[in-house]
């Protein structure tokens, strides 16, 4: 079988590229930290629940970039024997496969999105 030869990618393919990088950098440097000020702020507010059942949240991961941060839908709730919500059973997909994570909510960023399910 003849070795197959890699042909250097066209300019459309560059420049689609190119665009790809600019936008994703945009919106990890901008959304992200809009995101993480948004959340300092609301946390602030001891009278409102920091996340709910069907928040979409980014899932803080020690010794990772937040741009290699965990999307996961909030499932359900875990509440402290003050019935103060401490923590949440998040729904993520790792390596294609549904996995569920518990993270106390300081570890969790809720985005602007509400989840259909």
């Amino acid at each position: 079988m003849p070795d197959e030869v890699d042909e250097p990618p066209d300019h459309h393919e560059l420049e689609h590229n190119a665009r790809f990088q600019h936008s994703w950098k945009r919106w990890h440097r901008e959304f992200l930290t809009d995101l993480r000020e948004h959340n300092a702020s609301s946390s602030r507010q001891t009278d409102r629940c920091i996340v709910e059942v069907g928040d979409i949240v980014l899932v803080s991961m020690e010794g990772k970039k937040r741009n290699q941060w965990k999307v996961g839908v909030v499932e359900k709730l875990i509440r402290g024997r003050d019935q103060q919500v401490r923590g949440a059973h998040v729904r993520v997909v790792t390596k294609g496969k549904k996995s569920y994570l518990d993270r106390p909510v300081q570890r969790l960023y809720t985005i602007e999105v509400k989840s259909k399910e």
